[in-house]
């Protein structure tokens, strides 16, 4: 317990702990491939392939228009007009959505930062976990084993707001084509995924603090270890 107070109060400065617990969370809810990364390529894909022949309409509505069977079908007249230059840039778009997103969480993540007492509120916390700590090392290691369970299902329910949230992203970025023939409807879904995108970060942000970097807290507290943010939420 005290190594890991001392770790927290005097061995890491302010600026340290917000930078380490901010790469963490990048790197934990952007470096992993999944399925939602290949709707946003056929988002691409779809809307690279329309946009050329929608007319004056809105390109959503564009897209919206087509089948799903007609995107999965490499017979169907829609696959037909699919170009390697179209596979390469739905791939280079889906790439820098993805780097786009991160940028926009570590600018977020360090906005938000700022505007909260971060030294202040790691001491309360600290205090407050270190009163429920025995003396018992089996009974500390089993206290912090289902905090272990807990932090796992917490930390994946703030994966599933963060693959909302690129896939949005990847949503304004797609209005953004569209509005190279301005037409309102894509105006108004750009902006309003833009908000979303935003508020996203705001809550993400506030579920992480809140949830999340407690549960870190508490381990070291209960084991006396030092825990490193940068670190322990692979464990």
């Amino acid at each position: 317990m005290q190594v890991t107070y001392i770790f927290l109060t005097y061995f890491l400065n302010m600026d340290e702990l917000i930078k380490a617990l901010r790469e963490k969370y990048i790197k934990d809810l952007t470096s992993s491939f999944s399925l939602y990364k290949v709707a946003i390529f056929l988002l691409f894909l779809v809307a690279l392939v329309v946009v050329s022949e929608r007319g004056n309409q809105s390109l959503w509505f564009e897209i919206a228009s087509i089948q799903v069977n007609e995107i999965l079908s490499i017979s169907s007249p829609f696959a037909s007009k699919i170009l390697l230059l179209h596979l390469i840039l739905g791939a280079v778009f889906t790439y820098f959505t993805g780097l786009f997103y991160k940028k926009i969480q570590s600018a977020c993540f360090n906005l938000f930062a700022s505007l909260r007492d971060f030294s202040g509120y790691m001491d309360r916390l600290h205090a407050l976990i270190s009163q429920e700590v025995t003396k018992s090392n089996a009974l500390n290691y089993y206290l912090v084993r289902d905090s272990k369970d807990e932090l796992k299902l917490r930390k994946s329910s703030l994966v599933q707001i963060h693959i909302w949230g690129e896939l949005i992203l990847a949503s304004s970025i797609i209005s953004l084509i569209g509005l190279s023939d301005f037409n309102i409807p894509d105006l108004l879904i750009g902006l309003s995924a833009l908000v979303l995108t935003w508020f996203i970060q705001r809550s993400s942000f506030s579920y992480y603090i809140s949830k999340i970097a407690p549960a870190l807290v508490v381990e070291g507290a209960f084991l006396d270890k030092t825990i490193e943010f940068g670190d322990s939420l692979d464990k």
